[in-house]
């Protein structure tokens, strides 16, 4: 990831396994004595869900920017989705992607988050690094097959901050729609 560390051999994103999706090993304790296994995975957001203005609407409170830590994924480059503002994932093996890890996911800001990324992306497990150097798995919005294409536009959270996240906010309960949770 971000140290250097070499892709997949064979070429594939850095997925979990069937045998790992979505389960960390069993037996692993984390804080407070409860399993790793019993806790859901942190989210790992790559788009303009990095922001914590945009993660605080969508789930309806604020966001402190210091619960956003930065991660890294490897096997993925992040492209513009074709005819939208907003990016998308697109296998590949030589690349690294910047994003921002959240632990702090409850089970209602899930339900309203799976709500607005809608039916065009899935959650799946991947395996993130920190700055810390931490390897961890944690789930990311990835396009489901044949939902949305991608553009050859690079995107940057920097640039749609500047052209797109003033009309977002101000337009947001609108941009949201009724149907979260």
């Amino acid at each position: 990831m971000r140290s250097g560390t070499p892709s997949p051999s064979d070429g594939e994103p850095r997925r979990a396994g069937a045998a790992r999706r979505g389960k960390p090993e069993r037996g692993r304790e984390g804080r407070g004595g409860e399993s790793v296994a019993d806790r859901p995975l942190p989210l790992f957001f790559f788009g303009t869900l990095m922001d914590p203005d945009v993660l605080g609407l969508v789930i309806g409170r604020p966001v402190a920017r210091a619960a956003l830590e930065p991660a890294w994924l490897e096997g993925f480059r992040r492209l513009r989705v074709e005819g939208a503002s907003y990016p998308m994932l697109v296998a590949d093996p030589e690349g690294v992607v910047e994003g921002r890890l959240w632990r702090e996911a409850s089970a209602a800001d899930r339900a309203r988050l799976d709500t607005y990324e809608g039916e065009g992306y899935e959650r799946a497990p991947v395996e993130v690094e920190t700055t810390a150097g931490e390897r961890l798995l944690a789930e990311v919005y990835l396009a489901r097959p044949g939902c949305l294409r991608p553009s050859a536009e690079p995107w940057d959270l920097a640039t749609w901050q500047a052209r797109f996240k003033p009309v977002y906010l101000a337009r947001g309960e609108e941009l949201l729609g009724a149907e979260l949770p």
